[in-house]
């Protein structure tokens, strides 16, 4: 039986086994949530595609819902989320702690990240990781990661806890510090990067998709 594709936003369709998975994930953890529709998706409020310093398409990213206490997202990973071309620049989150799930929709898709964290006596180490298909990968707000390779599309739903806007910064290999993002020179180009690839962003505006 053909696969149903899902529009989203122009070339980019959401496959029905990946909704019927992303449903099941959030029947799960959500339950509350109102159900994940046809409907909802193609309303594209919420739906952007957030781009890398590449310029390339890092992932979509879907945001069902926004809060202080809750954040969940459907992403698909389209490329590395690289901030940097010269260093690793990996970054933490604003939540307490992140959990992202990867759906089992292609079993060749993949990304693979590096998790790095700073041990007791103030050292940075790096272990690096993949995420496959039916993956469940949990970080806390102060572990860092970047996204360094994909392999096909992956489809993850991504749980964050209680958080605090703007609390996130980046670890720096080279020089073994962190850096808050209060005190980091923002990318000059991000803004026109995401404002050409998101041309419906001003009239659908940011609210979340489901909540």
């Amino acid at each position: 039986m053909p696969t149903t594709n899902h529009p989203l936003l122009p070339g980019y369709t959401m496959p029905d086994t990946v909704l019927e998975q992303a449903r099941a994930a959030l029947r799960t953890h959500a339950p509350d949530l109102p159900e994940l529709t046809p409907a909802a998706l193609a309303s594209r409020r919420g739906i952007c595609l957030v781009p890398n310093v590449r310029g390339e398409v890092s992932k979509l990213e879907i945001t069902l819902t926004s809060t202080p206490g809750r954040t969940i997202k459907v992403n698909a990973w389209h490329a590395p989320d690289i901030r940097d071309l010269d260093r690793r620049w990996p970054h933490n989150h604003r939540w307490s702690h992140m959990r992202s799930i990867a759906l089992q929709h292609d079993n060749s898709a993949a990304y693979n990240a590096e998790l790095w964290r700073f041990t007791d006596d103030g050292a940075l180490t790096m272990q690096p990781y993949t995420q496959l298909p039916g993956g469940d990968h949990t970080m806390a707000h102060h572990e860092f990661h970047e996204v360094v390779a994909t392999d096909a599309v992956l489809w993850t739903v991504l749980l964050g806890d209680a958080s605090v806007p703007g609390d996130w910064g980046v670890a720096d290999p080279e020089t073994g510090r962190y850096h808050d993002n209060s005190t980091l020179s923002p990318d000059p180009n991000f803004s026109a990067r995401f404002a050409d690839l998101n041309p419906h962003w001003m009239t659908t505006g940011t609210n979340s998709l489901l909540a």
